[in-house]
């Protein structure tokens, strides 16, 4: 943290009461930890929320800001259930989308998506700054 590397059973020890509905999703938390959670980490805790792609695409490849993915259905293909998660975008354009993502299995990785999927998966985009 604050420039510190922290591994994953590091910050699941620090954190892991910020994360009220485990068993519905291990990736997602309401906006009040969010701020908590990034003022610990040392990562901005200022943040404007928008569900608007164009927006997210901008913010990111413009304005140069780490962005958070919040996606309300569950990001595995065909899946349409409620699925609470947060990931770190990690690419951005008109067509797609990348982000890396922790997986309930407790593994960790990118996952490449279509535009559709954005709003397919109910996503919207935290701006850090």
């Amino acid at each position: 943290m604050n420039g510190n590397p922290i591994n994953k059973d590091e910050f699941a020890a620090q954190f892991k009461e910020l994360f009220p509905n485990r068993e519905i999703s291990d990736g997602s938390f309401d906006s009040e930890s969010l701020s908590k959670v990034c003022r610990l980490l040392g990562l901005p805790e200022h943040s404007q929320v928008s569900d608007n792609y164009s927006v997210i695409d901008g913010d990111f490849n413009t304005n140069d800001r780490d962005i958070l993915v919040m996606s309300e259905i569950d990001l595995t293909p065909g899946r349409t259930n409620v699925g609470k998660h947060c990931s770190v975008l990690t690419r951005i354009d008109s067509r797609s989308f990348s982000i890396w993502t922790p997986y309930k299995s407790g593994a960790d990785g990118p996952l490449d998506l279509e535009r559709n999927v954005w709003t397919a998966k109910q996503c919207f985009g935290v701006a850090l700054f």
